[in-house]
């Protein structure tokens, strides 16, 4: 338990080190980028310390993760309220979406929503239908990794990272949708189409983001894809 716990740490460890780097070799050098890139890491432990805090403490009421999520949701909003100032241009906790933006974001988000149920359909194991797991995957999850990845996350790394550099005109999000990817995996669990699919899905996520202006879109096709591709793993195969 030990080993795994240290394998854990050592790869989400890994993972800021990936933000950090990357941001730090192509910002321009200043006071505030580096401050922003020291509200990141802080962000990251806090997120990563809050998942396992309910487990650190034996806080479970449930079989099924619900408080380590709740307590990570409420650690990014702290930390937006806290950072918020930092990234005003590239605050993305809004509702009202670009409406110019709006039609080909939503073919975009249609079309990643397909190719999910697609994936889900052809590397999907058989499951039991769990009601509370239905619930869990189709609100929480979503909610819990598109507030902290492409708000928080995201939202920090375009204020630093708004320049074209290397012919790519958003390395932010291109930053965040690896480390997502990445996130899906660790030392003992690293399925490479799995990772590179969410990778490939954090960078459409985060794109949405920036054309709209708004993580609302993202909570939703991340929640449905969940939810749809359990009931996929229940029904069809």
């Amino acid at each position: 338990m030990l080993g795994s716990y240290l394998g854990i740490i050592l790869y989400q460890l890994m993972l800021i080190m990936i933000v950090l780097l990357s941001a730090l070799a192509v910002m321009e050098k200043n006071k505030e980028n580096y401050i922003k890139i020291a509200y990141i890491t802080i962000c990251f432990v806090m997120f990563f310390l809050f998942r396992a805090l309910p487990n650190i403490l034996g806080i479970r009421f449930f079989d099924i993760p619900w408080e380590s999520r709740v307590f990570t949701i409420f650690s990014s909003i702290f930390c937006l309220f806290c950072f918020k100032k930092h990234f005003l241009e590239n605050n993305y906790f809004k509702i009202r979406q670009d409406k110019k933006k709006l039609k080909i974001t939503l073919i975009v988000s249609m079309l990643t929503f397909v190719g999910y149920l697609i994936i889900y359909y052809y590397r999907g194991s058989r499951q039991e239908f769990n009601m509370e797991l239905m619930l869990f995957l189709s609100t929480v999850v979503g909610i819990e990794e598109e507030i902290f990845f492409r708000g928080i996350l995201l939202g920090l790394l375009m204020s630093c990272l708004n320049e074209k550099k290397l012919f790519i005109k958003y390395l932010a999000i291109l930053i965040s949708g690896i480390v997502f990817g990445l996130w899906h995996g660790n030392f003992t669990y690293f399925d490479p189409v799995h990772i590179i699919t969410n990778c490939f899905y954090g960078y459409i996520m985060g794109w949405i983001t920036i054309k709209n202006k708004s993580i609302l879109i993202p909570i939703i096709v991340h929640n449905l894809i969940n939810g749809f591709g359990y009931l996929i793993t229940v029904i069809l195969i």
